[in-house]
């Protein structure tokens, strides 16, 4: 039961985690491409709370780093075709 309960937590927080990228991709989109870096590198420098600053900086910086793969990768899509 305990290993179940387990396996349901953990596919819980992958789809709140995909579904909330997904939200950021979407936000990005509505800016347009020409916008996105603006976006990432202002979000990845804001400031939080100094309780949780480090722990939030680095989930920011982890998101950048996935989030700016993506663009570059979008990038070379648009440019070969």
């Amino acid at each position: 039961m305990l290993m179940f309960i387990r396996k349901s937590r953990k596919i819980w927080l992958l789809k709140r985690i995909s579904l909330h990228f997904i939200n950021i991709l979407m936000k990005l989109r509505n800016f347009g491409m020409e916008n996105i870096r603006n976006y990432l590198f202002f979000n990845c420098y804001t400031s939080f709370t100094q309780v949780n600053q480090q722990k939030l900086i680095r989930v920011k910086q982890k998101q950048t780093e996935i989030l700016i793969k993506f663009v570059f990768k979008f990038d070379a899509y648009k440019n070969s075709h």
